[in-house]
């Protein structure tokens, strides 16, 4: 456990010893609150200053709507969700401060709806930032917006082109993407060719990437082209 999530249990600790036998069936939102509030409380009170949390209004939108089970097994699940909310806040001050590894992240995040609602125009702007920064898999994942045309107009041409930055560096679903576009046949940039290069390019990566499906398709277009 880290310290971020032990400062987070210790708190939640003490909440669960002061709201001890408050619990009432079917009024499990208002128990929740009271636990938030303590989380509130604690945020204003300086306790998670250290993680950027100086204003107990930054945790005030966590509401916890999931059946009641008992005090201890939903707290857990509860404080893990703060946990996962305080790092998020940390993610986007980072990002926000220009930190490229943080827009990368977050801009995935966001284009997957992993922890945070799915927002194509946002990840969009984060990938955008971070792939003009030079990293290679933020400009994977932003040539894969532009070829589907999530957030912004379908461009095959700029994503073929991010492809190749990003492939070029190494991105193995990079490289696979461009392997697929130059295999289509209905596309005016077909060309067997070059699908060979990038799917031979990813499946010389087999040893350094977990099998899967992309693999495979890899090496049966190679095995189907000799």
């Amino acid at each position: 456990m880290d310290k971020l999530a032990k400062s987070v249990h210790r708190v939640g600790a003490r909440a669960l010893a002061k709201f001890a036998g408050r619990f009432v069936p079917g009024e499990e939102l208002a128990w929740f609150r009271m636990l938030r509030d303590e989380f509130v409380h604690a945020a204003n009170a300086g306790e998670l200053s250290r993680w950027g949390v100086t204003d107990g209004a930054q945790l005030e939108v966590l509401d916890f709507q999931a059946p009641f089970v008992d005090d201890e097994g939903v707290l857990s699940r509860y404080l893990d969700k703060i946990v996962s909310h305080i790092k998020m806040l940390e993610l986007r001050r980072n990002a926000d401060a220009g930190s490229v590894v943080a827009q990368g992240v977050l801009g995935i995040r966001h284009v997957y709806g992993y922890d945070v609602p799915v927002d194509y125009a946002e990840g969009l702007r984060l990938l955008s930032l971070a792939a003009k920064a030079g990293a290679s898999r933020p400009t994977s994942e932003l040539a894969r917006l532009y070829e589907r045309g999530l957030g912004v107009a379908p461009d095959l041409s700029e994503a073929v082109r991010l492809y190749g930055i990003a492939a070029s560096k190494g991105e193995f679903f990079a490289q696979i993407a461009l392997g697929r576009i130059y295999a289509d046949q209905r596309l005016a940039l077909a060309n067997p060719e070059l699908a060979r290069t990038w799917f031979s390019a990813a499946v010389s990566q087999g040893d350094r990437v977990d099998e899967c499906s992309e693999l495979e398709e890899a090496r049966a277009y190679l095995a189907g082209t000799t």
